[in-house]
């Protein structure tokens, strides 16, 4: 009786005889045992590549929502969704939910406007607003900011005030002489979109990275 052994010897298969086939065994595990290594590796590198791996698993969430547009003000839950797409592809994700502390709670008055249709397009005309967002949520926090809001949000041209308020010195001044609202702990600074969140994810994965490789 003969066994196969390894591999190949030129284009013919090489055979031992049965006495050297508890070697021919043990051959065999050991490359089977370096393909296994072979694999892992590959693995690891492509799990280590997080940067492409955040971007994809973002892309492919934010697809699946149909009201969704490129620069919508966000939610904790869409934080929660990449996260999981995340874990199913092996990159260890647990440590992005302590950016949800960063993404304006379901509670807040921008996220009310959100939820609306006139809401979610006024807020949609402030996309391209530097301080945008962070000017509704000054003045959400502000004596009658909420009423005035929903006043902006439905009012055409609504989405001017804010950006006067933002972008200008005439604006800023304005603000400035407006009563302060209570001190709110909203951490800072803020993610409002999916790209913002991209790259704070990014950015945390390079910082727990960084002691690792020292």
């Amino acid at each position: 009786m003969v066994g196969m052994v390894c591999g190949f010897s030129g284009r013919r298969m090489r055979v031992l005889p049965r006495s050297r086939l508890l070697r021919a065994g043990k051959c065999s595990v050991l490359y089977a045992f370096a393909a296994t290594l072979v694999l892992s590796a590959t693995q690891v590198f492509a799990a280590g590549d997080t940067d492409n791996a955040i971007h994809a698993a973002a892309t492919k969430y934010f697809s699946t929502k149909s009201d969704y547009r490129q620069g919508d003000v966000i939610r904790r839950s869409d934080l929660t969704g990449i996260i999981k797409l995340l874990d199913e592809t092996g990159v260890p994700a647990k440590r992005f939910a302590a950016l949800e502390d960063y993404i304006p709670a379901d509670s807040s008055e921008i996220q009310r406007l959100n939820a609306g249709k006139k809401g979610k397009q006024f807020l949609r005309n402030l996309a391209g607003t530097p301080g945008g967002f962070a000017g509704v949520e000054d003045l959400a926090s502000r004596p009658g900011g909420a009423r005035d809001l929903r006043q902006l949000a439905n009012s055409p041209g609504g989405d001017v005030m804010i950006t006067y308020m933002t972008t200008t010195s005439g604006g800023r001044k304005m603000m400035q002489m407006t009563p302060k609202g209570k001190k709110t702990s909203k951490q800072e600074p803020r993610i409002y979109t999916e790209s913002q969140l991209v790259q704070a994810m990014m950015q945390l994965s390079r910082i727990d990275a960084a002691p690792a490789a020292k």
